[in-house]
Parts: structure tokens; sequence; C-alpha cells
């Protein structure tokens, strides 16, 4: 780790009980609430219109799982001419993604499209974005405090990331009690998504002290909480730690960004549709295993303050539990049975800004290898 570093994070965090919460944070003017249809079904966006009840609001609760360029785009048209002031992203990674977007490209000011931004390499336009208000309904992605968003282009088989500053939410709203009802495999994907950031994040060119302490206390919760809700999907205690784990992540990637793992998912998101915490997760022991080689301490510590004998030990247990969450099930929803098809890829799993953070160097052998390696272990 370099010993020369810098940390800022734009975003409030805020913590309790919404209905408590929500009366004394900045939500002003016309309102976009940006969601996913389950909660309108539920009856919980009416329900956040009438604690907000001081100013205009605008329902948008079309959101599926990974924001679709032509799908943003569309979005833009239909409420660029509402004059929205602010947003709030109620959901899981991919409404606060999608609200991240609209905020930078709603404001009439910016007068080109997400399209054209990304498959055209059009530039933006130096608008201020609109403010959000992020409620995690997921614990993983710990969107609510990245300036990150990621956006999917399924036409071409592609991912862009976003990333700047203004598209920070300005608050983070965390109650644990939203998290409830998360069915067990949306609970796990997650889950092993914030389980991911950390790992990322500390095996990381770009890792610092205050990143590694965001991290590593991540993981302490993450690994013991994920496990408990597996079995107990009801269990509050472990809700607020996972909720808290996928948050100290999330401050963790903020500053270092992520990693081999992550650079490995996407082309298997992209292809077969393959959740993203399961995506970037399932080749976390190999990877363990593989950096370990090229430690320069930091993995070794981070055994030891988690609890383990050694590097060993810890992807062992990283093994262990995700034989237990049913991996192997969960993969082969989505995978080909000719495992080959997913080897063939390997060029497109090494992609700049991801696999060169990795804290050891990486090859598309490599890159083959961790994924044999994966799926001997956990298919076995």
């Amino acid at each position: 780790m370099t010993e020369t570093w810098s940390f800022f994070s734009p975003t409030r965090i805020v913590s309790g009980d919404w209905k408590l919460c929500i009366s004394q944070l900045p939500v002003e003017g016309s309102t976009l609430l940006v969601t996913t249809p389950g909660f309108s079904r539920r009856g919980l966006t009416e329900e956040w219109k009438t604690q907000i009840s001081n100013q205009e609001i605008t329902v948008l609760d079309k959101v599926t799982p990974n924001p679709d360029i032509d799908q943003l785009d569309a979005w833009i048209n239909q409420y660029r001419s509402f004059n929205i002031s602010n947003l709030i992203a109620l959901g899981g990674g991919s409404a606060i993604d999608s609200a991240k977007v609209l905020s930078l490209f709603l404001p009439s000011s910016c007068d080109i499209s997400v399209s054209s931004h990304f498959r055209d390499q059009l530039p933006l336009s130096d608008t201020q974005a609109l403010p959000i208000l992020a409620v995690p309904t997921t614990s993983g992605t710990g969107a609510e405090v990245t300036p990150f968003a990621t956006v999917w282009d399924f036409a071409n088989s592609r991912k862009y990331s976003l990333a700047s500053d203004k598209i920070a939410p300005s608050v983070a709203l965390l109650d644990p009690l939203l998290t409830q009802g998360s069915p067990r495999e949306v609970t796990i994907s997650s889950g092993l998504d914030a389980i991911s950031h950390a790992f990322e994040s500390i095996w990381n060119h770009n890792a610092n002290v205050l990143t590694m302490t965001y991290a590593t206390k991540s993981l302490s919760l993450g690994l013991n909480a994920l496990s408990t809700l597996a079995d107990d999907l009801n269990n509050i205690e472990a809700r607020r730690d996972m909720q808290l784990s996928s948050n100290f992540s999330g401050l963790a990637i903020s500053s270092t960004r992520t990693a081999l793992a992550h650079s490995i998912s996407y082309p298997l998101t992209a292809r077969y549709n393959l959740p993203h915490g399961l995506a970037c997760s399932f080749t976390l022991p190999a990877l363990l295993r593989f950096n370990h080689i090229d430690d320069d301490g930091r993995l070794s510590r981070l055994a030891i303050d988690l609890g383990f004998a050694d590097v060993l030990e810890l992807s062992n247990h990283l093994v262990s539990i995700m034989r237990a969450f049913g991996i192997k099930d969960l993969l082969s929803r989505y995978l080909p049975t000719t495992i080959q098809d997913i080897y063939d890829l390997k060029s497109k799993m090494i992609s700049p800004g991801r696999a060169d953070n990795n804290l050891r160097t990486v090859n598309e052998n490599d890159v083959e290898f961790l994924l044999r390696q994966s799926f001997s272990t956990l298919f076995s």
C-alpha cells in the first residue's frame, strides 16, 4: 500500500427509522421517486408519498435489475419536461444506479443522451447533477455512498461505468427494516456483492489505511451476518450488520474501485444475465490464493484480523460458506452447461481500470486458471 493517500466522501449517512428521519432530510421541490415495481405493488411508494407530502412527487417504478442504456434514455426523454429538482432512489443497486444516471442527464442543460455519451463517446457538458437521497433496500452494492453507476448495453453485450463525484448521493438513509422481505437468493447474491467489494478493495493497488479499515470491518460483519441470514432471513440484527457491511465496503471501493473479480464478472452478466453478486463473488476463494503469492502482508493480516490462522484457512472458509449457500445451484441456473463457452470469454475478462487494480498482475491464462479452479472447487 502507498503511504501517501487521501479519502473523500460527499455523502451524508443517516441511520434510523426512515419515517422519523425523512422529515429531517433536505427533500424539497419537485421529486422523482425512482424504484422498482414491487414497492408500488406493496404500497410502499404511496407510503413514501404520504410521508413527504409538502411537494410534488412523481413515481418512476419500472426499474429492473441491471439498468439498460436504451431504457435509461427512454426515461430521460419521458421525465425531462417535469423540471425535476431532486431524486429519491428507493431500492437496490439498480434503482440507485438508475437515479444516478438520471441525476446527470435529466437537467435541461444536458444536451446529449446516455447512448451518445457511451456509444458515441460524446463528452458530457459541465452541468450540476440533481441531488439524490439514496435509500438502499438490499445490502450489497454500497451504491448509496459511491460515486459510480453501472450502465448495461445488452444489445451490444457491453457494460459501461459512469464515475463522477457529482452523482454520489447527497444523503444515504439506512434502515435495516427496509431490507426485510428480500428473498433468500437476493439476500445471498447482494450480500456476496458486499463481501466481494471488501476483498477487491483490499487486494488493490489503490488501497490505503482507511480503505483497509473499512473493508476489514465490512468483512468482519458481513461474513457472519450473511451466514446467519442464509438460515434466518428475518434476523434483524443480521440485517443491520449486513447493511453496515455493504456501506463500509461501498466507502472502501469509492476510493480504490474494484479489481479482477469484477473484471471477470462483467462478460458473465452481459452474456448470461448472471446476477452481479454471484458473478463477482464465485472467484473470491481462488483469487485470495492467487493474490497471496504476491502478498505484501495485507492478506495475512486480514486473515488473522478475521480470526483465521492464515490465508488458506480463510479461503477454505469462503468455499465452505458458498457451498452452504448453494452457490453451485444458483450459478447453474444462469451459466451454460458447456463450461468451455465461459473460458472462451477470458479475453473479455481483463478490463482496464479493474484488472490492473489487482494486487497481482494477470493475463488470459491466469483468468482461465482462476475460472477452472473456482468451478472445480465449488462444483465438486
